[in-house]
């Protein structure tokens, strides 16, 4: 072996072990649980990746498309996620290791997402126009894994609709405003923050009627969930022309409780003090708002230590 080779040898396994030229690896991999593409959740989860990778250093965060809030947190049970989002009733159900659940979840609240609400569409043309005319239909329920799954169900039967006589079929948001356009189903139940994306592409395509749910029922045979009624207002969708009640919850960003302290806090001062990047992506970003704690006594839920922290800092947990 001449001498100049012996020299590009050792040269090449000195770049080898010292990693030159090459991008060190993060301290810590944080993988966030959202939805399907099509919703609310993904985009905002998205942005907070996005915001985390570029102002947080030391972390690799990722936002993974789910089936939904179920799914998040059966995968944060399972330690394949770090955090992720959730309507309230479904991480009360979780919590407690109710149906959808076997078991119960150990998980500590981040903060207020936005209201959520579910949202139920017909097509216009189908003379549907509230929950109680879909005894006998087709209906989406969402995807394997969204909360609409059982929520749905607890609905239609509230309204006196026989479930065992509604054939149900379970589609993510796109997939089920394709539907709806295909005539292959009959109604859909979306849940995300407004404007969906979904519903908004299908109304542009076609005329859709948004069905009404009766304020008395919720506020009766939900009385102890985390479901209230709330008014969407006329023209929040193209081609709306009245107000329609709907049932609304508020989705949260929920961490692992085996996230340590400083880690949250870093993470919640991080997207907090990028908020503005977080509104970009969707038009409800910009509504996320730590909890305080009469809103937490008022939940009922944990809330991380490290979000409690940052809570703290700022001033609004005394």
């Amino acid at each position: 072996m001449s001498k100049r080779t012996s020299i590009i040898i050792l040269l090449l396994v000195a770049l080898a072990f010292c990693g030159c030229g090459q991008q060190q690896d993060p301290d810590l991999d944080i993988s966030i649980g959202t939805a399907p593409a099509t919703g609310s959740f993904y985009p905002v989860g998205v942005a907070m990746a996005d915001v985390l990778n570029k102002h947080l250093e030391g972390v690799q965060a990722t936002a993974e498309e789910t089936g939904g809030s179920a799914e998040n947190l059966a995968l944060i049970d399972e330690g394949r996620i770090d955090m992720g989002f959730s309507p309230g009733e479904t991480i009360e159900k979780a919590i407690a290791g109710e149906e959808p659940f076997t078991k119960k979840t150990e998980v500590a609240l981040g903060w207020v997402l936005f209201p959520d609400p579910f949202q139920p569409v017909a097509l216009k043309e189908s003379g549907i126009k509230s929950l109680s005319d879909l005894e006998g239909k087709k209906v989406s329920i969402g995807a394997p894994g969204a909360t609409v799954n059982f929520t749905a169900k607890e609905l239609l039967k509230a309204h006196g609709v026989d479930i065992n006589k509604v054939s149900f079929m379970y589609l993510g948001w796109g997939e089920a405003a394709d539907a709806l356009a295909d005539r292959k189903i009959d109604a859909g139940f979306f849940q995300a923050a407004i404007p969906s994306p979904a519903i908004e592409g299908l109304a542009a395509r076609m005329p859709i009627q948004l069905l009404e749910v009766d304020p008395e029922v919720l506020e009766t045979d939900f009385a102890d969930k985390a479901l209230f009624p709330g008014v969407l207002p006329k023209g929040s969708y193209h081609g709306q022309e009245e107000d329609v009640v709907w049932p609304f919850d508020y989705a949260y960003a929920f961490f692992s409780a085996q996230l340590d302290e400083d880690t949250v806090y870093d993470i919640t001062k991080t997207i907090f003090e990028n908020i503005d990047k977080i509104g970009e992506a969707h038009p409800m970003g910009k509504e996320m708002r730590l909890i305080d704690e009469k809103t937490a006594s008022e939940i009922g839920l944990e809330v991380h230590p490290g979000a409690i922290k940052y809570a703290k800092e700022i001033g609004v947990w005394e």
